[in-house]
């Protein structure tokens, strides 16, 4: 039987899922398109701008964030913005949602396809290069894995994406009601919600992800490229 705490995250869960939907009109101002993620109840969504016909994301907490999430996101947005980084358009706090850029001809990197793995340790310095701009803000990712990485086909370029996880450096879980990682890019102690936001908790998440490539058969140069990463990213622990 659930209790009061679960009941209530449930309700949140189905109202969210019936106020966005496929064709829904968002604040006078956006038609959604389609949900961009697979999960129950998706906090990304694909729109058109109504007055100008542009497509753009629209992201909202997911159920059972902590107050104020939507607007530490938009900070870390903010904080972060540049090369590499999905650029931050417009924050709605009383309607609960942010809007950021829509890069049509780019694909997250949990696409690659094993052809394409080639290109990953190509990529890297650029991702390298964008995760650290953050932690030079201040801020972590908090949830690097492929599908947060989108690549650019026509320019090579990689863009970070969802900030929903982004902390301050230095801030302590302890303080925070919710947090939100995912367990098999996450530390124990982001996982358990102890110790401090941290850079270490990007690289570590990176680690794991060029450990899924272990098994992948690359050229000897991507796999000395790869080698490299992890032993510089090794010092960064």
């Amino acid at each position: 039987m659930m209790n009061a705490n679960e009941l209530k995250l449930v309700a949140e869960a189905l109202a969210m899922k019936e106020s966005w939907q496929e064709g829904t009109i968002v604040d006078r101002k956006y038609q959604l398109s389609q949900p961009l993620s697979s999960k129950p109840v998706a906090n990304a969504y694909l729109a058109t701008e109504l007055e100008t016909g542009n497509s753009v994301v629209l992201r909202r907490a997911p159920p059972g964030a902590e107050r104020g999430s939507l607007e530490r996101e938009w900070e870390a947005l903010n904080a972060c913005k540049g090369e590499g980084v999905q650029e931050a358009l417009s924050l709605y706090p009383a309607s609960g949602f942010l809007s950021v850029s829509f890069y049509a001809n780019s694909t997250p990197l949990i696409a690659l396809n094993p052809e394409q793995a080639e290109a990953f340790p190509i990529l890297l310095p650029k991702i390298l290069k964008a995760i650290s701009h953050c932690h030079k803000q201040g801020w972590i990712h908090g949830d690097i894995k492929p599908s947060n990485v989108i690549w650019d086909h026509d320019t090579n370029g990689i863009c970070l994406i969802d900030f929903g996880a982004a902390l301050p450096i230095g801030l302590s879980r302890k303080n925070l009601a919710a947090w939100h990682m995912s367990k098999g890019f996450s530390p124990d102690s982001q996982v358990q919600g102890a110790g401090i936001a941290h850079p270490s908790d990007d690289w570590f998440a990176l680690i794991r992800w060029i450990r899924q490539l272990d098994d992948v058969e690359v050229s000897e140069v991507a796999r000395h490229n790869l080698d490299r990463t992890l032993e510089w990213l090794g010092t960064q622990m």
